[in-house]
């Protein structure tokens, strides 16, 4: 038995069976994400037909209304658009990718991709610019004007996207099979903006926890000072706020801060940033850690590595992301299971991308 056999021999209920399934087929179908639009449309209803849009999505969805719509980029975003003109509100006539020709050749998306060069954008209705990155958003949005293209009929995916767009926050890293006692003390490993404790805070004042502890983990020297000015806005919760990230090991290692909130530990000597990072085991010291989240941008199974112990010694519960990294789908069950072989596994997903899966190791 190999180990995606497995760990899907692990997994307790069908939902995450058919989750882990999916992403598994992602892997080989990628960028056409009908996998994980399965998973989205089979058990996240908040999204289906647009019930989950705030506002601002809704006035994306009056600017396409009645238009021909080319999309530049084919990934996640593009399917999100293709969804959304499965109601017949607008339509798209095309898509524009510089990775055209392996786009095509790979026949994994149901339309063809046009390299920019081969379209003559002052005869586009509408071009909807689906990246996320903001450095190629500028550079595409400069091509359309250079090439004919008026700004009103450039729309910009990004301006209209909001976090509660695609991601269930008030949902995710606490499923319904956590169960809160008295005296949690919670570790969150990827804090940005202190969003996931104060959750947790939350959750616990609705369980009529009385004492509850955070231990919050940031290593971006931005972030950690945001949240600082966000705890004191909380002076009645226990929240130990430190300026380092976790990993397997107390070190010095490269950082690199990208677009909306994300980032990435990496160890290589040409990082813009370098950030402290320290392992839980060494942090804590034998302090009681009752719950674990991580959600750490492709750094979680260093993170874990540095907290064995603690996980050997007090079996927390655990919500691991496992999206970032294709290996992170068996490794990071099969190094958890290692430590603990009694922790019962699920998996969750939280948005109407191919980000937020989340696996739960549980008692």
């Amino acid at each position: 038995m190999d180990n995606k056999e497995l760990v899907l021999s692990w997994l307790e209920d069908e939902e995450s069976r058919f989750i882990y399934n999916k992403r598994i087929e992602f892997l080989s179908t990628k960028p056409n994400c009908k996998p994980i639009n399965e998973i989205v449309d089979k058990y996240c209803p908040e999204f289906v037909k647009g019930k989950h849009f705030s506002e601002k999505m809704n006035e994306f969805l009056s600017r396409v209304n009645g238009k021909s719509v080319y999309v530049w980029g084919a990934g996640i975003r593009y399917s999100r658009v293709a969804k959304m003109a499965e109601d017949g509100a607008f339509s798209i006539v095309g898509v524009i990718d510089v990775n055209a020709d392996d786009l095509n050749s790979s026949g994994k998306l149901d339309i063809t991709v046009c390299k920019p060069e081969d379209v003559n954008l002052r005869e586009v209705d509408c071009l909807v610019v689906s990246m996320i990155n903001d450095q190629w958003i500028e550079q595409v949005c400069r091509y359309a004007k250079e090439n004919g293209m008026d700004d009103e009929d450039i729309i910009i995916l990004n301006d209209y996207y909001d976090w509660h767009d695609y991601h269930l926050v008030n949902k995710q890293y606490f499923d319904e099979k956590v169960i809160f006692d008295e005296g949690e003390v919670f570790v969150d490993a990827g804090v940005l903006d202190l969003a996931t404790s104060l959750l947790f805070a939350q959750k616990c004042k609705e369980r009529n926890i009385s004492k509850f502890s955070m231990i919050a983990f940031e290593p971006d020297k931005e972030c950690y000072i945001n949240c600082k000015a966000i705890a004191a806005q909380h002076p009645e919760l226990d929240i130990e706020l430190v300026n380092s990230g976790l990993y397997s090991s107390n070190t010095t290692i490269g950082f690199n801060s990208l677009d909306n909130g994300r980032s990435t530990i990496s160890e290589d000597d040409d990082s813009s940033t370098f950030i402290d990072v320290v392992t839980l085991d060494s942090y804590i010291n034998d302090r009681r850690v009752t719950y674990i989240k991580m959600d750490i941008e492709g750094a979680e199974l260093e993170a874990l590595k540095g907290c064995a112990e603690t996980i050997r010694k007090q079996k927390p519960k655990l919500a691991i992301s496992i999206y970032h990294k294709p290996e992170d789908l068996t490794e990071i069950p099969v190094f958890i299971k290692s430590l603990v072989p009694e922790y019962k596994f699920y998996i969750r997903h939280y948005s109407d991308s191919i980000s937020e899966t989340v696996l739960y190791a549980l008692l």
